[in-house]
Parts: C-alpha cells; sequence; structure tokens
C-alpha cells in the first residue's frame, strides 16, 4: 500500500443520489472532517471527477512522509515536527499547506493548490540543490515526486481538486 494521489482538472456536483447509493465512484467533500480543510472553497457534497485526469504515486506512506519531511528541512530548514509545533510561526510559509496536512484521504482545492503550485515552482532549485547534496542515489526519486506534486497542483486550476487516497 502506498500514497495514491489524483488531479481532476474539474468536478462536477452528483445530483442523482441514487448514483452515490449505487456505489459509483465519487468524491466527498464534508467540512466537518479535518481532513478537507484544504478544500474549503468547495461546497460541500458529492462530485463526479471531470475534466483532465493526472495520478501518481507519491511513494509507501512512510516514504511520503520522509519526503514532507525533506520538503521541510530542505525549504524551511527545520524538520516537518517542528512545523506542526510551531504552527503559528510557520503557518504563512512555503509548503505549510502540504507540510501540516493528514495523508489520509483528504482533498485539496483550487486555492490551496494555486499557493502550493507556486510555491513548488519558486523553491524547485532549491529543492534539487538540497536533495542532489543529500542523497547520491535517491535524489532522482525524490525529484520526481517533487515534479509530481508541482504537476498536480498546476493542473488543480480553478476548477479542480487534488486528492489523498
Amino acid at each position: 500500500m502506498g500514497l495514491d494521489i489524483r488531479v481532476a482538472t474539474s468536478i462536477l456536483e452528483i445530483t442523482d443520489k441514487d448514483r452515490i447509493v449505487d456505489g459509483d465512484y465519487y468524491l466527498r467533500v464534508s467540512h466537518e472532517h479535518p481532513e478537507m480543510e484544504r478544500a474549503s472553497d468547495i461546497k460541500e457534497g458529492y462530485y463526479d471527477l471531470t475534466g483532465e485526469s493526472f495520478s501518481f504515486r507519491a511513494g509507501s506512506y512512510s516514504g511520503y512522509n520522509f519526503f514532507r519531511n525533506l520538503l521541510s528541512e530542505a525549504i524551511l530548514g527545520v524538520p516537518a515536527e517542528m512545523v506542526w509545533d510551531g504552527i503559528e510561526f510557520y503557518e504563512k510559509k512555503p509548503f505549510f499547506e502540504l507540510i501540516n496536512f493528514s495523508d489520509c484521504e483528504g482533498c485539496m482545492g483550487p486555492e490551496v493548490s494555486k499557493k502550493l503550485f507556486k510555491d513548488f515552482e519558486e523553491n524547485k532549485e532549491k529543492f534539487y540543490t538540497f536533495i542532489n547534496k543529500k542523497f547520491e542515489f535517491e535524489s532522482q526519486y525524490y525529484t520526481r515526486v517533487y515534479d509530481d506534486f508541482m504537476t498536480g497542483y498546476g493542473m488543480v486550476g480553478d476548477e479542480g481538486v487534488l486528492i489523498f487516497s
């Protein structure tokens, strides 16, 4: 098992409740669940994923958490745990929304995705330099995950979603 990321460039609200009961695949957005905090710009409901799509494996759950920690160290200069312990200080910093986000089947809407896409674009060289110095052989793996996230967040646009599953 691992963490799969799926992106859709648009979503369409499902109004036929029978389709939901029949078990068709859909995205459920409920603001009662903390893992949906990064999708506050999507109204609650059930959605089909429409438009263009993109998916990738972010690694095993432990591998993804290692990547997230590397991202924190490379860009913020501290391990992810310090970000979690100092939310007030780090909440306006690059990648905060990703570093301080559970990998448990949540999603991110357009507003957060645009901010994170900008973070990925602006910090690519810094991350690559950090990873290439830290790892001799594994650097390509981490740069691929970085690039996949950047592609995914860039695709969300104004009407899409990025889903952790």
